[in-house]
């Protein structure tokens, strides 16, 4: 077998050696092939094994309804009044919907970024705190009526659009032809729960895409904390007994 491989390591390295043109083109394409792959496993390694720049990310709890057939479904936003209940094992509730791209215009330039729509205490739930003025509150984003027309930056986006300028805050930007107000700035390195694509611009729901009359937004997650002294299993046998209700209030008959 080795004889066999050495001979045919020598055929191989004397044609190639007479055809030079096939031998770049075999070296830049073998070039390619392993740069490719350590490209992809970067790209893994950022989905899989990077923790989000979060307090705590471990003890960030997502809920997510699920259809009778298991696929996943939208939560109206109103579930978090019954899910915030002083006996509910979670604590800092939010609504979240991330990763949309969205038309904007900053500082008088237009642009395209990601947004995510978020309700009060999201950045609470996060453990992050602004660099620069403030983050969207309970006030902002109401469950039960259309929010604020106020908008948090990612520092990214901050530092591209208004070159890490405080003044900022307080100043209009449009989304997706929505005038907004900016309260605040994130600290560098955080982007929302999308690691892959980090959000530039936070904004409360209701606001740059106006919900139904009829009908609150959903959101495509609710997050929240568990409370002390609670644990996972506790806090999934109690959600499960409070569901009906979350129901009733969120989708009224």
């Amino acid at each position: 077998m080795v004889r066999a491989l050495c001979e045919d390591a020598l055929y191989a390295s004397r044609h190639l050696r007479g055809a030079p043109g096939f031998t770049a083109v075999a070296i830049v394409t073998l070039a390619l092939g392993i740069g490719a792959t350590i490209a992809m496993f970067s790209l893994v390694d950022a989905l899989l094994f990077r923790e989000l720049p979060i307090t705590d990310p471990q003890g960030l709890i997502g809920i997510t309804g699920r259809g009778r057939e298991g696929q996943l479904r939208l939560t109206p936003i109103p579930a978090i009044a019954e899910l915030s209940r002083d006996d509910s094992p979670l604590q800092n509730l939010c609504a979240y919907n991330g990763g949309v791209v969205i038309a904007v215009k900053a500082n008088g330039e237009p642009t395209q970024a990601v947004g995510a729509l978020v309700s009060g205490r999201c950045f609470e739930a996060f453990g992050v705190a602004p660099i620069v003025g403030r983050v969207i509150s309970d006030e902002d984003a109401p469950l039960m009526s259309a929010g604020n027309h106020v908008a948090v930056l990612s520092h990214r986006f901050w530092r591209r659009m208004f070159g890490e300028d405080a003044s900022a805050v307080g100043k209009p930007i449009a989304v997706e032809g929505i005038a907004l107000t900016i309260i605040g700035v994130l600290p560098a390195g955080f982007g929302g729960l999308q690691v892959d694509a980090g959000v530039d611009i936070f904004t409360p729901f209701d606001t740059v895409f106006p919900a139904r009359t009829d009908r609150r937004p959903a959101a495509a997650q609710i997050l929240g904390r568990l409370r002390p002294g609670i644990s996972l299993d506790q806090a999934a046998a109690r959600l499960s007994t409070m569901w009906p209700a979350v129901l009733q209030v969120a989708v009224p008959s």
